[in-house]
């Protein structure tokens, strides 16, 4: 199983995410968290295979905590969902698997998990 960690700070974007990860074989979403803070603390904690990410949360930002979990943790992935797209440049900086525009749709999110399953077997 790939250990997924969900981050948004809008509740329903969550409930959607993990709605659309356990449809899709695999996955299994062992944590979710509000802000930047709670994820890198449940990262650390959890060591995820892949952190799926709004970008804009409070305390730090989706970019900042991935930054700060990518120095401790090298294994785990990245997926940025947001609704900004200036953002995508400094997603892919830091080795993002995809980067997802909001509304999600399922079918975009399952591409991205896709990708992950691709990069994660040619490491």
């Amino acid at each position: 199983m790939i250990r997924v960690i969900l981050a948004d700070d809008n509740e329903d974007a969550l409930e959607i995410l993990s709605e659309y990860i356990s449809k899709f074989p695999g996955y299994e979403v062992v944590a979710q968290c509000k802000n930047g803070d709670e994820l890198v603390n449940q990262s650390i904690s959890l060591m995820p295979d892949l952190i799926i990410t709004d970008i804009q949360m409070p305390k730090l930002s989706g970019l900042e905590a991935v930054r700060e979990i990518s120095s401790m943790l090298e294994n785990s992935c990245f997926i940025f969902i947001t609704a900004y797209d200036q953002f995508a440049v400094d997603a892919f900086d830091i080795a993002a698997v995809d980067y997802v525009i909001k509304p999600v749709k399922r079918q975009r999110l399952f591409i991205a998990m896709e990708k992950d399953k691709k990069s994660d077997t040619s490491k």
